[in-house]
Formats: structure tokens, C-alpha cells, sequence
């Protein structure tokens, strides 16, 4: 399973620190136990090493345990919801066809990236289904809790890993379901407490091991996601007309410290601070550059929506969908799509766009030969009267 060096490193340590101390979230170095000190998210640093501890098995055997095992619990969950929104045969082999291929690509990437590609192919299907059924009972209230549990559980894998799920389905739903005020408030109160379960967990493993460095260490860590950090870089995609900006940390770190010498990435809000500043400036002096990188950035997006969508793209053109679901799913990839036009548009920033793609390919194609069969069918009958 491919996963950032960086990540491994910090995973190792993070193991060496459970084994060591016995809490989570605290590293060994051989010498030295310190705060996990990683901008990543909070989770796989909390998840692997405990399976490493659990089955005494290598950090790297867990790594593939936790990836491989996601992939697949999400491949299988997936292929079911769209066998239960499809009962057509050839509908359903569009489906798997699609989905392997986007867990092939998925798979390919790897690394906490996974994440979009589970909570997109996963709670999507379901989400179009119950849409579909319009029928409010238990069934739909478990999948609304289990929605907000997985969205919430892998935001801390990846940050807002979910979200645009999460957006795709609430849109999706209000528009298409009639429930009473009592279902509604149900409905949302399902989605509500299956979300905190991980929160309240996770905080309260970070909370332990934020004690426990107050208590025993030298420094406490700081749990800061860096975001200005990463926009800046993303000025390093194209290279015409470029002030001097390349994606790389480094880079980052070095124009920060033009500033303020003694700033940097572990010091996250003086450096944020900073970096934002210089966004701004760019933005600012150089707007003829920020245009052309938000265009071809919006070019490299639209060939993965080509790309995956595929044949769906050219039958959604000739046959409109429901209007909610069309609106459902432009919401979803808009929101997808803002973290590789923010950054850069590699394949791994771009994976929630990726999987939304695909499932838009699924319905559309589907609904596209459905249209085609059925326009067939009217004119031979037509013919024959």
C-alpha cells in the first residue's frame, strides 16, 4: 500500500510510544518519547499502531490491513446499494465494471486518500436508493446513523473526506422525500448521534494523550490542520508567468521565514498567519496568474470528468435527469473540486471528485440506455400499429 514517508515514519514512532507508554498519540524515537507532532489527521496515528499492538503484527502489515480492509468492506457495500437501486442486469454489470475500475484507481493511490473514494462509492448508491423508495422506516434511520458515524469517523482520516457526501445526500433527500416534522427530526437526530460517536472518541484519545504530555513531557502537541500552508504551495502548479512559488514544504517554510526568521511549520498558527498574507499578496499583485491557475486547474478537472464519467457525460446531455438528483450531484463534486483547486489537481487531491464522477457515470448511463430501450421499444410498437 502506497503511504507518504513521512506518515510511515510518524507511524513507527507512534507504535514504538504505545508500546513504550501505553498511550496513543505518543511517539519513541529509541530515545526521546514526544507528542506526536503531525500536521496529518489524527486517526490513522490512532487506528494502525492499535492494530499493530492488537495483533503484534509489523506497522507495515497493519497499514495494509487497515487500507486493503477499506477498500474492500467499501467495494462490497457499494455493489450492493447499486444492485438494490438497479434490477436490471446490465444495469448492475455497468455498476460493478465501474466500481472495480474506481477501486483499481483508488487502490493505486492509496495512502489516507482512500478515504474520499470509501465515503463516496460507499453511502452514495444508498443514498440514490432510499431516495428512490421514498419510504420512511427504521431501515432509513439505521443508514442515516451509519452515514453520519462513517462521515464523522473519516474526517479524522482525512479532513472533510465526507463532506460532500454528506451535502449530496441532505440536498438529495429534502428534495425528494415528503416526511412529516416528527420523521424529519428523527431523521436528523439519527445522523447527529451516529457523527459523534467518533468525535466524542477520537477527542478523548487526543485529550488522554494531551494529558499525559502536559503531565510528562517537555512540549504538548498542537492539533492544527495547516490550510493556508497547502493554498499557497498549490500557486506552484504552472510554471508561466510563476513568481517564484514551487510545490514543495520547503518552499513554504523558506518564504515564511523571509518574513519572520524564527517561524516555522511546528509554530502552525504564526506560520498560517503569514503564509495567508502572502496568498492575499498573490492574489492581489498577480491576478493575471491566479486566473490562468484556477483555469488549467479547471481544465485537468474537467479531463477527469471525462475520464470517469465517461459515456455518461454525452447521455446526461441527451437525457436530463431529475433536476434534484443533476443539482445533488453538481453540489458534490463542486465541493470535491475545491480541494485540488486549491492545491494541486493530482490524482490523490482529486479522489472525491474521481469517485463522485464515477457515480455520476453509473446513473447516467444507466438512465441513458434505459431512454434509448425505451424510445426503441415506442417506435417498433408505433411501427407495428
Amino acid at each position: 500500500m502506497n503511504i507518504m514517508s513521512s506518515r510511515f515514519i510518524h507511524l513507527q514512532k507512534n507504535l514504538a510510544g504505545l508500546l513504550k507508554t501505553g498511550i496513543p498519540l505518543i511517539e519513541f524515537d529509541g530515545q526521546n518519547i514526544l507528542p506526536s507532532l503531525t500536521f496529518d489527521d489524527l486517526g490513522i496515528y490512532i487506528i494502525i499502531p492499535q492494530i499493530s499492538k492488537l495483533l503484534n503484527t509489523p506497522i507495515q502489515q497493519s497499514i495494509n490491513l487497515f487500507f486493503y480492509g477499506m477498500a474492500t468492506i467499501s467495494f462490497f457495500v457499494g455493489i450492493i446499494g447499486w444492485h438494490k437501486v438497479y434490477t436490471s442486469r446490465i444495469n448492475q454489470l455497468i455498476a460493478f465494471v465501474a466500481v472495480a475500475l474506481l477501486t483499481y484507481k483508488a487502490l493505486r493511490i492509496g495512502d489516507v486518500y482512500l478515504a474520499y473514494f470509501f465515503c463516496v462509492n460507499t453511502l452514495t448508491p444508498w443514498a440514490i436508493y432510499y431516495a428512490q423508495k421514498k419510504h420512511y422506516d427504521n431501515y432509513f434511520l439505521l443508514f442515516l446513523f451509519f452515514s453520519g458515524f462513517l462521515i464523522s469517523f473519516f474526517h479524522y482520516i482525512r479532513a472533510f473526506s465526507g463532506l460532500g457526501v454528506l451535502f449530496f445526500l441532505i440536498f438529495l433527500f429534502v428534495t425528494s422525500l415528503s416526511l412529516t416534522r416528527k420523521q424529519w427530526m428523527q431523521s436528523i437526530l439519527a445522523l447527529i448521534i451516529g457523527s459523534a460517536i467518533p468525535v466524542i472518541s477520537f477527542n478523548s484519545i487526543y485529550n488522554q494523550s494531551l494529558e499525559f504530555s502536559k503531565k510528562s513531557l517537555p512540549i504538548t502537541p498542537e492539533k492544527n490542520h495547516v490550510f493556508w500552508h497547502s493554498i499557497y504551495l498549490g500557486f506552484g502548479f504552472l510554471q508561466i508567468f510563476n513568481p517564484g512559488i514551487i510545490y514543495n514544504d520547503d518552499a513554504g517554510v523558506a518564504k515564511a521565514q523571509e518574513i519572520d526568521p524564527a517561524v516555522s511549520l511546528e509554530k502552525t498558527k504564526e506560520y498560517e498567519a503569514i503564509i495567508k498574507n502572502e496568498v492575499i499578496k498573490i492574489i492581489k499583485n498577480h491576478w493575471h496568474f491566479f486566473i490562468l491557475t484556477i483555469f488549467a486547474k479547471l481544465g485537468i478537472l474537467f479531463m477527469y470528468f471525462l475520464e470517469f464519467a465517461n459515456l455518461g457525460f454525452f447521455l446526461a446531455l441527451l437525457f436530463r435527469k431529475k433536476w434534484n438528483l443533476e443539482l445533488s450531484f453538481f453540489i458534490a463534486l463542486s465541493f470535491y473540486g475545491l480541494f485540488p483547486l486549491l492545491t494541486i489537481p493530482y490524482p490523490e487531491y482529486s479522489l472525491g471528485f474521481i469517485s463522485c464522477a464515477t457515480m455520476y457515470g453509473i446513473i447516467s448511463i444507466n438512465y441513458g440506455l434505459e431512454q434509448l430501450l425505451k424510445n426503441y421499444y415506442l417506435k417498433k410498437a408505433t411501427y407495428l400499429l
